[in-house]
């Protein structure tokens, strides 16, 4: 008689034993990859997996679709690579060369659903009469691209799902050179200028990271919307260390930023050089709000700086900070539809056409132009429709008293002399409206770095399509009961600062010193005066030092033990108060020790325990 028991039990362990074979093949697959080649279509599908060149090369086992040369590393692709949608297959492509050996127009020759790692290739066609081309593509599924240390030559890189969709991780695209490559195909094309180089379109670029890139020997044309470097939908993007050379565009501009992107965490491009170019330089449009700081554009043939902004998107805010303009067109310019406010801060435009050109058919354009140079030019700014630019230059009160002491909390008020509705004559470095800001330790107004909202940045020139105005002031110092002023201060040129995070120390530099008829004694700053730590516990793990810190400018340290005996004396002097000195007590013993800090005018005496 059967045990049907024993039988169920064989068949539940036959099906269990087929599972994991099942799961165990799934796991394969998924760790070396799978692929299958399609004869009629001459296209490699991905189809499960990390599919790398050299696991692809083993399995299809056919070199005039994926060959491999070992002597120099060398992969020749002859195939065209496609993801399938909804499959999971990614493509690694690590330590090679990888020769397109493709000559139609009409297709991809990657294209990938799913993950894309590029690291340490060179890529490169087999003619610069077919150049490549790999598109980063997902349909509603997950995707993410990692493309670092390689070089890219004779095609570009798209990276784009269908429909506005962020990666599943920031992309990152890191110290790689994109080079000779010529675009001047139609839209339709292999060859499409409106691709550029690297374009990351459809929120590809949504925190993603740029970095030390380079661009060469890239030129595009025939073509609307194009440019080298293409974001679109880029919202928290970093661009840094961006390097781009012998480049030209018809078009918008060697990076071209358009769609939207949040007033709290735009993109931001940073330490870039643009040089030796044909074509626009940095251009956004529509919602925009982007941040250029810390750059140069040298030695181009059309605009430097260029605000593109379409009709209907609203207001749009850009930032231009720390940037060097030598030898363009214009230097900082707009497209005239709607409205848009730029923050150019510290910037030297040099040997161009017109400084600024502000251009507007709707809504209202303002350029907040502080600290910024204009030399060598056939127009400082030209300025039509309902666009002002506004020309301002940091001031910097000091106060002081009789004895030439710095007085701390002094109030500042900011008064124009010409009567008008403009809330903007005094601004602070957040664009805001202020007319009061106060002294710190040291007697200044703040510095940009110190207090951004309260440094006093005053409305040189006004100028629009009908009025070039200029601008004179009045300053009041009030400490207390007391107050005086200074009249007719009239911002210019000399205002102008090589560092503005330092004070010009000069009259015609922008410091305006205000003498109040009253005494601060030196005993307010000593007041101040922090000693620490204090106690000083050597369990603690401190290193054996004690602190002097806020010292006036010049004062005399001398420490005693208990019984009056002199064991250190330190001298220090330094042009403005705040300062801080060192000592060392790794031979000082444990116990209660006496300071006294004098100055001219006083002397603070304390204790401080030493416990070791």
């Amino acid at each position: 008689m059967i045990n049907q028991g024993y039988v169920k039990e064989q068949k539940k362990m036959k099906y269990l034993t087929f599972g994991f074979l099942i799961m165990f093949v799934l796991m394969i697959s998924q760790v070396f990859g799978s692929v299958q080649y399609d004869p009629d279509s001459n296209t490699i599908y991905l189809i499960d997996g990390n599919n790398t060149l050299q696991s692809m090369y083993e399995e299809i086992n056919n070199p005039s679709v994926l060959d491999y040369d070992s002597s120099t590393n060398t992969y020749t692709l002859t195939a065209y690579m496609c993801g399938m949608q909804g499959y999971d297959a990614d493509l690694e492509m690590t330590n090679a060369t990888l020769v397109f050996n493709n000559t139609a127009l009409d297709t991809y020759n990657i294209k990938t659903y799913s993950d894309l790692v590029i690291d340490s290739m060179l890529i490169k066609s087999v003619s610069q009469t077919y150049p490549w081309r790999i598109w980063g593509f997902a349909r509603w599924t997950s995707y993410s691209a990692i493309i670092t240390n390689s070089q890219f030559e004779n095609g570009h890189i798209f990276i784009s799902p269908n429909g506005w969709q962020t990666p599943s991780s920031p992309i990152v695209i890191r110290n790689n050179i994109f080079c000779d490559y010529i675009a001047n195909g139609g839209y339709s094309s292999l060859n499409d200028p409106s691709q550029g180089a690297l374009a990351l379109k459809q929120d590809a670029a949504v925190d993603a990271i740029i970095c030390n890139n380079t661009f060469y020997n890239i030129h595009l044309s025939t073509y609307h919307y194009h440019g080298i470097l293409i974001l679109n939908g880029y919202t928290g993007c970093l661009v840094d260390s961006l390097f781009i050379t012998d480049c030209s565009t018809t078009t918008y501009g060697m990076t071209y930023c358009y769609g939207t992107a949040g007033f709290d965490s735009p993109p931001r491009f940073s330490n870039f050089l643009i040089e030796d170019v044909e074509g626009y330089g940095l251009t956004g449009k529509e919602y925009g709000n982007v941040i250029y700081n810390d750059g140069t554009i040298r030695n181009i043939t059309g605009n430097a700086i260029h605000f593109y902004h379409s009709s209907g998107y609203g207001n749009t805010w850009f930032w231009v900070w720390n940037v060097v303009i030598d030898s363009a067109n214009y230097g900082i310019t707009n497209n005239g539809a709607d409205s848009i406010t730029a923050d150019i801060y510290n910037c030297w435009i040099n040997n161009i056409s017109q400084g600024f050109h502000i251009l507007n058919n709707a809504g209202y354009v303002n350029f907040f132009a502080t600290n910024c140079r204009v030399t060598n030019y056939n127009q400082y700014a030209g300025v039509t429709g309902h666009g002002q630019l506004l020309v301002y230059e940091l001031v910097d009160v000091f106060v002081k008293d009789l004895n030439d002491n710095p007085i701390e909390n002094t109030t500042i008020t900011i008064i124009p002399e010409q009567s008008h509705s403009n809330p903007y004559y005094c601004i602070n470095r957040k664009v805001q409206p202020i007319d009061q800001t106060a002294t710190l330790l040291n007697g200044h107004t703040p510095l940009p770095h110190e207090n951004d909202s309260l440094t006093v940045v005053l409305l040189r020139r006004k100028i629009t399509s009908s009025v070039d105005s200029s601008y004179t002031y009045t300053i009041k110092a009030t400490y207390g009961s007391i107050s005086d002023s200074v009249v007719g201060i009239a911002p210019n040129t000399l205002w102008y600062r090589t560092n503005p995070d330092s004070y010009p120390g000069v009259p015609e530099k922008g410091t305006i010193t205000i003498t109040l008829p009253v005494e601060i004694a030196d005993t307010t700053a000593l007041d101040r005066i922090l000693v620490y730590p204090n106690p000083y516990r050597a369990d603690m793990g401190w290193p054996e030092t004690i602190f002097f810190d806020n010292l006036p400018g010049k004062v005399t340290i001398k420490i005693y033990t208990i019984t009056g005996e002199l064991i250190q004396e330190i001298e220090h002097e330094a042009e403005i108060d705040g300062g801080k000195e060192e000592w060392n007590i790794s031979d000082i013993a444990s116990g209660i020790y006496i300071y006294s800090v004098k100055s001219q005018s006083g002397k603070k005496v304390g204790k401080v325990c030493i416990i070791k």
